[in-house]
């Protein structure tokens, strides 16, 4: 289990219903900004996915851009954080609400260590 999922349990336990992003997605972006030293950024959650983007930037417009698109998985007052690969499947034809929403993408869990996160990223 990494860090992240963790924070999320923990914050869950006693079945209370914690904000993903807050307590899972918002830390794991500022370790990467410590990581990587770019500014991290977060979007989402959007579509059926419910998927939530970071975003890693330098200062101006010529500077290093990656990101990381995650994905939750809830069941029993746990998660599970999937990151998109970069690989797509044919699982659903193209223009259908399947394929807008990133069900085409292929997924792998979220790393254990932030070193194997950061690894992960990927470049706009």
């Amino acid at each position: 289990m990494n860090k992240y999922v963790d924070l999320y349990e923990r914050a869950a336990a006693g079945g209370k219903n914690p904000r993903w992003i807050d307590v899972a997605v918002v830390p794991l972006a500022q370790d990467l900004e410590q990581a990587t030293g770019l500014k991290a950024t977060i979007s989402g959650p959007f579509g059926l996915r419910a998927e939530c983007v970071i975003s890693l930037n330098k200062d101006g417009a010529e500077g290093e851009r990656k990101y990381l698109v995650l994905t939750p998985c809830f069941k029993d007052n746990s998660i599970t954080l999937f990151y998109d690969t970069g690989e797509a499947r044919k699982r659903f034809e193209p223009l259908t609400l399947g394929d807008y929403n990133g069900f085409n993408n292929i997924q792998k869990e979220l790393p254990e260590s932030l070193e194997e996160i950061a690894a992960v990223l990927r470049n706009y």
